[in-house]
């Protein structure tokens, strides 16, 4: 199945959205469905990072089993 899916493993922050954030950290799927900083509890929700496109961006996805890395 894992090569007929097309999953975000992680995105990147591009414009902080409050005091705890950092441009340029990466948010990655955790076991639990959200993304997540490293070593971290704070997590966000799929939802809420598609919706805030001008905040996060996709940085790495898998299409078809093979990882891609977006610039």
């Amino acid at each position: 199945m894992e090569d007929r899916v097309t999953l975000i493993k992680e995105f990147v922050v591009i414009l902080p959205q409050n005091n705890m954030e950092k441009f340029g950290e990466r948010l990655k799927l955790s076991i639990f469905g959200e993304y997540c900083p490293p070593n971290s509890l704070r997590g966000y929700q799929l939802k809420e990072l598609l919706t805030k496109s001008h905040a996060y961006k996709p940085k790495i996805i898998i299409q078809k089993g093979v990882e891609v890395i977006l610039d």
